[in-house]
């Protein structure tokens, strides 16, 4: 048996791992025996999956999801609306993107007895979590709880004053597992201050303050070009982390 750990975390696709299992040999078929085309919204036509030419060596594999990812594969927090608009999908596309992706997993689920639908982290990856789950029998874990305690981050953590974080885009959705949560809470766990410097925030990034980050700094202080960000960048996150250290210590003194 062989032992596969798989960290899902961005993609650029929102396809529910239909590309993934086609190349390891899964068939799809619409209601008259065609195959299907190769198109995320061609799933909405699906009506027969086939595993008979599936790759053998699957079955001496196991895989292990890493993702903190709860979201499932449909519905306003499932995979297209969450994550379709960061990927290029327009307002007007997302509905169909979600009703191919429910299709997707109402007739695997069928196949395979599994409501993958609902299933949390199913929507992880752009839904790629839902085809390691159901197809491949992937167990999921905190991809985030199990780094840390590869890096015994918890020990070392403890007698620090400051932790510092952050992520490229930090919104609403931070909230659901990413790894900034995962340090946040850890610090939190011994009354640590945490700061978060990003390279910008998005709608419902304040969300974040009831998970254990006291602070966030954008390192974006002026409207720019994304040339003048790239060019910017050392200088950029040279003025965040001043701002951070300087609200640390005259929060320190306030106290």
């Amino acid at each position: 048996m062989r032992d596969f750990y798989i960290g899902l975390g961005g993609t650029s696709t929102i396809d529910a791992g239909y590309g993934m299992l086609r190349a390891l040999g899964v068939e799809y078929y619409d209601s008259i025996g065609n195959n299907l085309e190769n198109s995320v919204l061609s799933l909405k036509d699906l009506k027969e999956i086939n595993f008979k030419n599936i790759d053998d060596r699957l079955k001496k594999s196991k895989f292990t999801i890493l993702s903190d990812v709860k979201n499932p594969l449909c519905g306003k927090m499932g995979a297209a609306y969450t994550y379709g608009p960061q990927k290029g999908v327009k307002e007007n596309q997302l509905k169909d993107f979600d009703e191919a992706l429910n299709n997707f997993g109402k007739i695997i689920g069928e196949k395979l007895g599994i409501d993958i639908i609902n299933r949390a982290s199913a929507g992880a990856a752009g839904g790629l979590g839902a085809a390691f789950i159901s197809v491949l029998k992937a167990e999921v874990i905190s991809g985030i709880d199990e780094i840390l305690k590869i890096i015994n981050f918890e020990n070392q953590v403890k007698n620090v004053d400051l932790v510092i974080t952050g992520e490229g885009r930090m919104d609403g959705q931070s909230i659901y597992g990413k790894a900034t949560i995962g340090i946040a809470k850890l610090a939190k766990k011994y009354n640590i201050p945490v700061i978060a410097i990003v390279g910008s925030m998005g709608e419902g990034a304040e969300k974040v303050y009831d998970y254990g980050i006291d602070l966030v700094i954008d390192i974006i202080s002026e409207a720019m070009s994304l040339e003048e960000a790239f060019e910017n960048t050392k200088y950029n996150l040279r003025i965040a982390a001043y701002h951070a250290i300087n609200a640390f210590v005259k929060l320190r003194k306030i106290k």
